[in-house]
């Protein structure tokens, strides 16, 4: 039994990796445990356990160890709308490309999108020539 780091990306299947190494093998390949130290832009040692948790709990702290959500999803370009646009969005309306403040929109990629005073609404997309909410938080 031995232990292995893989740093991959997103769609790997570590499972299918492990599948293939004891295959190569002839022996056959199972893993007994499985632990992802990043993902999303947070890493391992940012992170409490449980009984960190109920401590933070305890002392009324727990606002203070959050990280904000959009964290999660910087690796999206940011979009951050004029007031007027801000509006829109949040009422599902489709924006118009130049209403985007993004210069290069690319269909179907996502983006990070922040309102006129730079709050955290969501994720977006430019789908058939308008840009649209894909996920509000």
């Amino acid at each position: 039994m031995g232990v292995m780091k893989v740093d991959c990306e997103k769609g790997t299947y570590i499972r299918s990796v492990i599948s293939d190494i004891g295959e190569k093998l002839g022996c056959g390949g199972m893993m007994t445990s499985l632990e992802r130290s990043y993902s999303g832009g947070v890493d391992i040692k940012d992170c409490y356990n449980i009984e960190e948790i109920a401590g933070i709990c305890e002392q009324d702290k727990l606002s203070q160890m959050l990280i904000p959500l959009d964290r999660a999803f910087e690796s999206y370009e940011k979009a951050t709308l004029g007031q007027w646009e801000t509006k829109l969005y949040r009422n599902g309306v489709k924006l118009r490309p130049e209403q985007t403040g993004i210069k290069d929109l690319s269909e179907d990629k996502l983006y990070r999108v922040y309102g006129s005073d730079n709050s955290f609404l969501g994720i977006g997309t430019f789908h058939e020539g308008s840009f649209r909410s894909f996920k509000n938080f």
